[in-house]
């Protein structure tokens, strides 16, 4: 059985999906929620919300490692992680050790697959972490939340965990960030408000006004490349918001899709949209509206637009915008103006982060799931420690100003970025957490556009199971690498004949197994929801 499981997580290694519109934070994001709390600065703990670990013994000390996504770069995490082992020793008898996880593709399942000793491991939607639930990756966590942790499943709300439920027991840790941006991952654009109005553009409010605004930037002659787009990936997910359909679906690196109007799976390669996009990003590297090393490209927007090497950048979530792009380049270059539109606006069609988007589970391999719970409900719970995890040391890190906001003191050179190691992104403490000035126009971008049209995003709570076709999965995997990804890049000059090729390869390498497959379970889990 253990073989198997090895076989089934390494064989999830290569059809992983890449990280594309999930708002993570990685070391270089930061999001939060953004209003304003009495007694944020104090770095106390109120005695009554703190939690109490009475009924878990505590008796022998643990050294409980935990696994975040990104935060590989981040040069003071040793020295936040012996702050944060003086509180927990206090509290919880235990030191704790936060790891990063940068190449998560290869790292992740061989971390699992090989019983790696971690007590707390990130997980999400886009890293295939229902399969990872079925594979038996995570232990169940049921009977301890129900028993142990009441205090951590309210914090919660248990709606969330029914949600997250896999067979109706719990092996994910849901968010719960439901106040923050964090919790609105939906990319936008951004764009220079001040070019596009010298350049008599009309507001960018459609793809076809983007487009229109790239076309003016290169005719200017500023030399700037109109959009900094994220490995070929940004224009996709514009059409994908534009035609609300979800391609993070069951198993990645196939062709089928989720149409979120009528609630079946589709075959995208199919698809006349999907077509329209083809040809719509082959004319964007050809004409320069992109960079034209787009597939290999690892230049970021905020850096791109503060060079002058970019007008724009198209892969920017609401939570990012106002602390990467705002703050950083309003600094720096006063006299600009800025644009932003989320495409949950422009299309009309916005939703906030499934619970499981961002999360935590307990591997197992882990012999301390008790305090590993406890670790999160105390960072829930306890002011100093979510602070500490949150901003790094006060007065080394960050100080708060006159308004009770945050703010860096590392100049240029950042050794703890704010919100940099995953947990408390997901995992907010709103007594305690500590706000930016973006923060509150993010949340009011929210509340005012996206809020008042937003829609549950059931579809990625789908916990489906891939054991019976992950034969298939990797097939279409390498078709997918071979016949779409230079589609998606904009590389292929015959569209028509490009997609049909990519169609019959899909189904020649099981493609229809999977979806028939995919299809009775995603029956069966409307009918389990309602839907």
């Amino acid at each position: 059985m253990k073989k198997k499981m090895v076989a089934m997580l390494l064989t999830t290694a290569m059809v992983v999906s890449t990280l594309t519109g999930c708002g993570a934070s990685s070391g270089d994001d930061s999001s939060a929620t953004a209003d304003n709390q009495e007694n944020t600065t104090s770095g106390e703990t109120d005695a009554s919300a703190a939690g109490d670990f009475a009924n878990i013994d505590t008796s022998d000390e643990v050294n409980l490692v935990i696994s975040v996504f990104g935060a590989s770069s981040v040069a003071d995490l040793d020295e936040i992680n012996e702050k944060i082992s003086e509180i927990t020793m206090e509290k919880l008898n235990c030191t704790v050790e936060i790891q990063g996880m940068a190449n998560y593709v290869q790292q992740y399942p061989i971390a699992l697959s090989t019983n790696e000793p971690i007590d707390l491991i990130w997980t999400a939607t886009w890293n295939n972490c229902w399969d990872y639930c079925k594979q038996g990756a995570f232990q169940d966590i049921t009977d301890i939340v129900n028993d142990k942790f009441p205090n951590l499943k309210s914090l919660i709300g248990e709606e969330k965990w029914d949600a997250c439920a896999v067979d109706g027991q719990y092996y994910i840790i849901p968010s719960a960030n439901d106040d923050s941006p964090s919790n609105w991952s939906q990319w936008g654009v951004v764009w220079r408000e001040d070019i596009r109005k010298e350049l008599g553009c009309e507001p960018i409010t459609s793809l076809e006004t983007m487009e229109a605004y790239a076309k003016a930037v290169v005719e200017s002659g500023k030399g700037m490349i109109p959009y900094c787009d994220n490995g070929a990936s940004g224009l996709w997910h514009t059409m994908l918001e534009k035609e609300h359909i979800y391609t993070e679906f069951a198993s990645p690196f196939n062709t089928l899709t989720l149409d979120l109007d009528t609630n079946e799976i589709v075959d995208y390669a199919k698809l006349d949209s999907v077509k329209e996009f083809c040809e719509t990003q082959h004319r964007w590297e050809k004409n320069g509206y992109i960079q034209p090393d787009v597939a290999s490209s690892t230049d970021t927007g905020n850096d791109g637009m503060l060079s002058e090497k970019y007008a724009g950048a198209i892969t920017v979530p609401i939570s990012t915008y106002e602390s990467q792009y705002v703050a950083t380049i309003s600094a720096a270059h006063p006299d600009w103006e800025l644009g932003y539109m989320c495409y949950g606006e422009m299309f009309q069609y916005a939703y906030p982060n499934s619970p499981a988007m961002g999360a935590l589970a307990i591997p197992q391999a882990c012999e301390n799931p008790e305090r590993a719970l406890a670790f999160l409900e105390l960072l829930m719970t306890d002011n100093e420690l979510y602070n500490l995890v949150d901003c790094g040391i006060q007065g080394v890190h960050y100080d708060i100003d006159e308004n009770g906001h945050y703010v860096s003191l590392q100049g240029d050179s950042v050794t703890y970025p704010r919100e940099s190691v995953w947990l408390t992104s997901f995992y907010v403490n709103s007594d305690a957490k500590i706000y930016t000035e973006g923060d509150e126009d993010a949340v009011a971008y929210i509340k005012e556009k996206l809020q008042p049209i937003a829609v549950t995003c059931y579809w990625q709570n789908f916990p489906y199971d891939a054991t019976s076709y992950s034969e298939y999965a990797t097939a279409c995997s390498t078709v997918y690498s071979e016949y779409w990804s230079p589609l998606l890049a904009g590389q292929v000059e015959d569209v028509e004949t490009g997609l049909t090729t990519l169609a019959q390869k899909m189904q020649e390498n099981g493609q229809d197994t999977i979806l028939e497959v995919i299809t009775e379970q995603w029956d069966a889990y409307k009918q389990q929801i309602g839907k």
